[in-house]
């Protein structure tokens, strides 16, 4: 199968192609997938082919900026790069202007020599001015092979004539001339100012009296002009689907076909001619076509392979499947036309041996790069964002841990100023000597009038100072409103022979009651008999020491916010993966000879290789912000936590991105998941070892369970080491701090790797995929087309379902053992 596909060419329905590639990358790349050497040829050979295809001026534009038809057209020449013995053109042509069709079609022609070009389409002219061989399917079967003259000889109308009338002129009397010389003809449509008719090929000898005669009768019959023409390509195709239509009634679905007067006589010639080909399309086996055919040739000129009418593809088989096969049947003819391909494959300059595996991951690993050099969200999600939130984050992190234990003095200079202080009677004497005027001012606060507790405006005031605290607190309400931004706090009921003082402090004031209960204090002291005036106390506030399990928890929120950073790399990873897929570009360079072994593993030295640096990276930024817990002798188990978690978590990331169909729900579900998983779930576990019910719980049970994702395993080792030293210091390899995280993330790699594998093997193996995937797609199919269905009916779709998945499986198996019974006959011929 290698060997086969270093031969192959495919262009695709659609296009596939790399939006970050230009033109002549993408012929470059392929070419190196076909082993062009060296490199001289190869880049001859892609000049060669962007002149070909018209697209000099485009060659270094990247495909998305191209248009629909030059996209086209990039897309064959892919195909075509590298002396592909075997180009299979899927509708090469469509969504092509007409000047651009033409252009691939002398493509195609010029280039065709020495290969088999198989070719689908839509467009008869096409497949008329291509095709050697013309074969005509209908619902999925082969209905006619042949030479484009043979099929217009066997199923064609014969010839048309189209006459272009003047005013006036007469249907009878056309028709009756026309009837005259050749009476078979038929009217095919009358409409305006045409009439054609349909003119039998073996009416052929009346042609020149018929043209004759309407060359004189021209003014007569009010006659423009006339010309006639073969049966087109199309005809033929409408004719033989509709009569392939009436010789399989059993077929069921809607045709849509032109309607022909006379519709049955002609289809049951039609059916009858569909008949002597002896094509049987039930029987066109593809395991038996590619490997086991005879050919037979009828028509003209028989004992010519190049001229042969029509390609019958036979399958003889006994009831006891043992297939009878005689290669010597093949005649000269065909070791001579073999003999022309092979001596013209002589003159093809490339070199087509298999490209080895070391030479398919080196270029698969320069297409990742040129992909990703001139892709932003690459650089983004790989780069960008995990510094920025690794320098962010724990920067925040650190200021807030850093203002935590800071000492804060006890002042009034943190307030707003002027720092309006209220005093009772008594108090200005007590205080002037503690007050700075320059951050405090004192304000004697005098009595209200009356008795009204409510009274908060209008106030009147008498001579008299507060002296206690309730005139003090009806003195506060009256004034609320002028001094409410600068009054943090007063003194009443203030004693000159006691030490007795009432504190009044406005509680959204950081501090407030130490502070004016520290500056009463000091007023006291300095009060005393004997003591200095510029004595003080100063108060400060310091927080107290964290407990260890505050110390863990504050710790781990670094911790977090790594695996966060670290969580976007694996995301960007899924995104290129399932973008390939789902644009079937993983298909297309798979058939182009890149063994899929060889796919992933290209893939994974390259998402490999962009995560490492920026892990490696990560380290100078714990240097830099002087984490002590992950710096110095902790450095070498950091960088072999992020060596394998580069290497677990890519494995981990590729079986997933079998789960979603679009790239950019991929890319963020992921990103979620492991958020999430590196995250959350770390938190969680932090919380959960800090509380003593159910710290056995964690450490015994949930733990193991959670390390199952490399995320988590990751984080773990980060928030391990940070917290080793509180309480009692462990080492750095103990099993408890990085041995059992490693240990999971060393055999993950192994294990989602095989899990890796084992997918693509099951997607690769038809018996397994049918037996394993279809049920599930058909139920979910089968279950939107039940709606507003009776269960009865619901039941019998689901039996006559799974009815035609034991079919399915049993003739997978029938056929194997039939290539086995064949192979087992070649050996012994």
């Amino acid at each position: 199968m290698r060997d086969i596909r270093v031969d192959l060419g495919l262009c695709p329905q659609h296009n596939i192609l790399w939006d970050d590639l230009t033109v002549y990358e993408h012929l470059v790349l392929f070419g190196r997938l076909k082993e062009i050497r060296p490199f001289s040829v190869l880049n001859d050979e892609c000049q060669k082919l962007i002149e070909e295809v018209g697209l000099t001026e485009k060659k270094d534009v990247l495909s998305r900026n191209l248009s629909g038809g030059m996209k086209r057209k990039l897309s064959v020449a892919m195909a075509l790069i590298g002396g592909s013995r075997c180009v299979v053109l899927d509708e090469p042509t469509s969504g092509v202007d007409p000047y651009s069709r033409r252009n691939i079609w002398e493509m195609i022609r010029k280039n065709k020599e020495g290969r088999v070009v198989i070719l689908t389409t839509h467009f008869m002219d096409e497949a008329d001015y291509l095709g050697d061989r013309i074969a005509i399917m209908d619902r999925g079967r082969i209905v006619a092979c042949g030479s484009s003259l043979y099929l217009k000889n066997q199923f064609g109308v014969g010839y048309s004539v189209t006459i272009t009338k003047h005013a006036g002129a007469e249907r009878k009397k056309i028709e009756g001339l026309i009837k005259s010389h050749v009476s078979s003809a038929n009217v095919l449509s009358d409409a305006a100012g045409e009439i054609s008719f349909q003119l039998p090929k073996e009416e052929v000898k009346s042609f020149p009296e018929l043209f004759d005669h309407l060359d004189e009768s021209l003014e007569d019959l009010n006659i423009e002009a006339y010309v006639i023409s073969m049966t087109t390509m199309e005809e033929v195709f409408l004719r033989v689907g509709h009569g392939a239509a009436e010789a399989h009634p059993e077929a069921k679905g809607p045709l849509s076909m032109h309607s022909y007067s006379k519709r049955s006589k002609q289809s049951s010639s039609i059916r009858r001619k569909i008949e002597e080909t002896k094509v049987e399309p039930a029987k066109l086996d593809h395991d038996f076509a590619m490997s086991h055919t005879e050919y037979k040739r009828e028509g003209p000129e028989n004992n010519n392979l190049e001229n042969a009418g029509v390609c019958h593809l036979e399958r003889q088989a006994t009831e006891k499947t043992e297939v009878q096969m005689d290669v010597n049947e093949v005649n000269d003819d065909h070791a001579q036309a073999k003999k022309r391909l092979e001596n013209a494959l002589e003159n093809i300059q490339c070199d087509l041996k298999p490209v080895s595996s070391m030479e398919h991951t080196r270029i698969m690993l320069r297409k990742r790069w040129d992909n990703t050099k001139r892709t932003t969200n690459v650089w983004l999600w790989q780069l960008v964002y995990p510094t920025l939130i690794l320098v962010a984050g724990i920067g925040l992190i650190k200021l807030a841990l850093a203002n935590y234990r800071q000492t804060v003095g006890l002042s009034t200079s943190q307030y707003n100023t002027p720092n309006m202080v209220p005093l009772g009677e008594n108090g200005y004497p007590l205080f002037a000597s503690v007050y700075d005027s320059s951050s405090a001012q004192l304000v004697n606060a005098t009595t209200p009038s009356g008795n009204d507790l409510t009274q908060t405006e209008n106030c009147q005031f008498t001579d008299n100072l507060a002296s206690n605290d309730l005139d003090l607190s009806r003195y506060l309400l009256c004034t609320w409103d002028v001094f409410k931004q600068t009054r943090y706090g007063g003194y009443g009921n203030i004693s000159s022979s006691q030490d007795v003082s009432s504190l009044f402090f406005n509680t959204t004031a950081t501090w407030g009651a130490p502070v004016y209960l520290n500056l009463l204090n000091n007023a006291r002291l300095r009060a005393t008999d004997g003591v200095s005036s510029s004595a003080s106390i100063n108060a400060d506030v310091t927080a107290w020491p964290r407990t260890n399990e505050e110390e863990q928890l504050s710790t781990s929120f670094v911790a977090v916010i790594i695996a966060i950073a670290f969580a976007f790399m694996p995301a960007n990873i899924a995104r290129v993966i399932v973008q390939e897929r789902q644009s079937n570009s993983k298909h297309l360079q798979i058939i182009s000879g890149v063994p899929l072994p060889v796919y992933w593993i290209s893939n994974f030295i390259w998402d490999f290789v962009l995560i490492l640096p920026v892990g490696l990276l990560s380290l100078a930024w714990y240097n830099a912000y002087d984490i002590e817990e992950l710096t110095g002798e902790a450095s070498g188990a950091l960088v072999l936590n992020v060596v394998l978690y580069s290497l677990s978590i890519i494995t981990f990331t590729y079986p997933i991105t079998f789960c979603f169909e679009s790239e950019a729900l991929a890319q963020n579900t992921i990103l979620m998941i492991y958020i999430v998983v590196g995250c959350i779930l770390l938190v969680v576990s932090a919380i959960l070892s800090s509380i003593p019910s159910t710290q056995d719980l964690n450490d015994d049970t949930l733990k193991f369970i959670f390390r199952l994702f490399p995320s988590f395993c990751f984080g773990e080792v980060i928030m391990n080491l940070l917290v080793r030293n509180v309480g009692q210091s462990k080492d750095i390899w103990d099993l408890d701090i990085t041995g059992y995280p490693m240990i999971y993330m060393t055999w993950e790699f192994f294990f989602y790797a095989f899990v890796l594998f084992v997918i693509e093997w099951i997607n690769t193996s038809p018996f397994l995929h049918a037996y394993l995937c279809a049920p599930r797609m058909d139920e979910e199919s089968m279950r939107q087309g039940d709606q507003g269905l009776s269960e009865d009916v619901i039941e019998e779709r689901k039996v006559n379902h799974y009815r035609q998945m034991k079919y399915t499986i049993q003739s997978n198996k029938n056929e194997r053992r039939k290539r086995q019974i064949i192979n087992h006959q070649d050996q012994k011929q």
